[in-house]
């Protein structure tokens, strides 16, 4: 188990995005990588690897905030 939850991913791309953008990067990137999660459940690590995954592939925000949480998880 990781330490990292979707709702402190959506709170880091909050700081970058408007609320509505930020979650709806978050949802599509879930969706991408297949993750049903519950937003204050802590991930799988290999979960939230993957979700960072498909943060930096989005680009711009995403990817600065993609990249940050996954070398928290290193």
């Amino acid at each position: 188990m990781s330490e990292v939850t979707p709702n402190l991913i959506l709170e880091k791309l909050k700081i970058k995005l408007s609320t509505y953008d930020a979650r709806i990067i978050l949802d599509s990137a879930m969706v991408i990588a297949g993750l049903r999660s519950e937003w204050t459940q802590p991930l799988q690590k290999q979960d939230a690897q993957t979700l960072c995954m498909q943060l930096m592939r989005r680009g711009g925000p995403a990817f600065h905030v993609g990249t940050e949480v996954y070398k928290q998880l290193q």
